[in-house]
């Protein structure tokens, strides 16, 4: 999927400030997360409290971005 495609489907639960794929930096290919911010931090909220949404047939889970980094 892409930026545009992520913006309009999360639009449902908020006006979207900025949508960001993650990509491998070797292959240029989406590592299958990216970051949505919404313009009304209560959206993220109310969109949080459903732990997942269903897109596109698949789930996705949704939270807070896991700020810890592995060694």
């Amino acid at each position: 999927t892409d930026e545009a495609t992520l913006t309009q489907f999360f639009s449902q639960f908020g006006m979207v400030e900025q949508v960001k794929i993650i990509y491998d930096n070797a292959t240029g290919i989406s590592k299958g997360f990216g970051f949505i911010t919404f313009i009304d931090p209560s959206s993220a909220q109310g969109l949080k409290m459903r732990r997942s949404v269903e897109f596109y047939g698949k789930k996705v889970d949704v939270g807070e971005p896991n700020r810890s980094r592995s060694k």
